[in-house]
């Protein structure tokens, strides 16, 4: 605790009244002590005692004590910004920059977007009219096949029916005498009035004797 000695202060008013000492901080951190100014003449100066609170060393997380580096001003200090602060003009030129430089990456994505969109609607049209001229060559492909198995079954049609008649010539030609019944499966005019199932049950028994 500060101790004040009175024979600092030479009061300057009538004795009836007591001087009061101020005391304020003083620049080194410590209690100065101030006497008010009188009417009078002015007091002769005097020395006045000054308490400096030394500066706590930095404890570090190990337990031991560890002096601040004192630079006496020589390195360059970074300014730590406040709430309270106001913005200066670097500060806002710098936010303006960010700001610019968030605004241009989703505008940048924006405008890329929207050249794939288009790049896939085109993709998407060339490929509608590629699916169609292909439904249309598989339609051409079913029809032309179609016509080629009644081509192939007219063919095999004529095919047997002169290949018969082929054999049955030169089995005439080998045997004159002989005569050939025709085919009894043979469709003939006055058949065509006959009702007759189209599933026949297969008869295998033996014909009666005439």
């Amino acid at each position: 605790m500060l101790q004040v000695d009175p024979h600092h202060c030479l009061p300057t008013k009538p004795p009836s009244r007591h001087p009061r000492s101020v005391l304020h901080n003083g620049g080194g951190g410590g209690l100065r002590e101030q006497c008010p100014s009188g009417e009078g003449s002015e007091p002769p100066r005097k020395k006045t005692k000054v308490a400096v609170s030394k500066r706590p060393r930095k404890t570090t997380p190990e337990g031991t004590s560890e002096r601040v580096p004192h630079d006496k001003g020589k390195r360059p200090t970074k300014a730590v910004g406040s709430p309270d602060r106001a913005p200066t003009m670097r500060d806002l030129c710098e936010g303006r920059k960010l700001w610019q430089l968030q605004r241009s990456r989703p505008l940048a994505e924006v405008d890329w977007l929207k050249v794939a969109l288009k790049k896939s609607e085109q993709c998407r049209k060339d490929l509608e009219l590629v699916a169609d001229s292909t439904y249309t060559k598989l339609k051409d492909l079913r029809d032309s096949r179609r016509r080629l198995k009644d081509e192939v079954l007219s063919l095999t049609k004529v095919t047997y029916e002169l290949g018969y008649r082929v054999v049955l010539e030169r089995f005439r030609a080998k045997y004159p005498e002989s005569s050939v019944e025709e085919d009894p499966f043979a469709e003939w005019s006055e058949d065509a009035n006959i009702r007759m199932e189209a599933c026949q049950p297969f008869d295998d028994s033996t014909l009666p004797e005439e």
